[in-house]
């Protein structure tokens, strides 16, 4: 939609500080030259923007992450301007939020509650691939895609693989802060 009403310079989430940069200085520089913008492209499709297809459950999601690590924390650095203090703070804010995120998308499925589970799962897929937890990232994508769809069986085999996921990523988080 977005590129079909012309937007064909956005950012998707998570942001890449130096991406936004790039493009203000761009936009900014261009409305001061009052120069043209035709035959430019966006280069460079961050991998929220590829298309990731449907992960088929009974094949194993996390067979598709196998591949992966758990927390990249070279990416999260980058995308916090490689500062430690941030990265720090952001990863401590991440580990408090996420048990209580986790209790209200269990909570929401045991009452069939799919659309507050999707929109939990939607905050946690963001959140996550902001700091570099790529994997927990896909996973909720699934997650959120299955409770808009309410395919319950679905939902339930992913559960399993996002329960891991998040444990993983907080062992992993935890070392990291302490």
């Amino acid at each position: 939609m977005c590129l079909a009403a012309g937007m064909n310079d956005y950012l998707s989430k998570p942001l890449n500080p130096n991406a936004l940069k790039k493009i203000l200085r761009k936009w900014l520089h261009s409305s001061e030259d009052e120069q043209t913008t035709s035959g430019n492209t966006v280069k460079g499709i961050d991998q929220d923007q590829k298309d990731l297809g449907f992960i088929e459950v009974n094949n194993g999601l996390l067979d598709s992450l196998s591949g992966e690590s758990v927390w990249d924390q070279e990416a999260a650095l980058k995308r916090l301007g490689f500062n430690e203090e941030l990265l720090s703070k952001v990863i401590n804010m991440f580990l408090a939020d996420l048990p209580q995120q986790q209790a209200t998308i269990e909570q929401a499925i045991k009452v069939h509650d799919y659309d507050t589970a999707a929109k939990m799962a939607h905050s946690i897929k963001g959140s996550s691939a902001s700091i570099g937890a790529d994997r927990l990232s896909l996973v909720t994508k699934q997650l959120e895609a299955s409770c808009k769809n309410e395919h319950t069986t679905v939902i339930e085999a992913i559960m399993v693989t996002f329960e891991i996921e998040c444990q993983a990523l907080q062992e992993c988080l935890i070392r990291h802060v302490e």
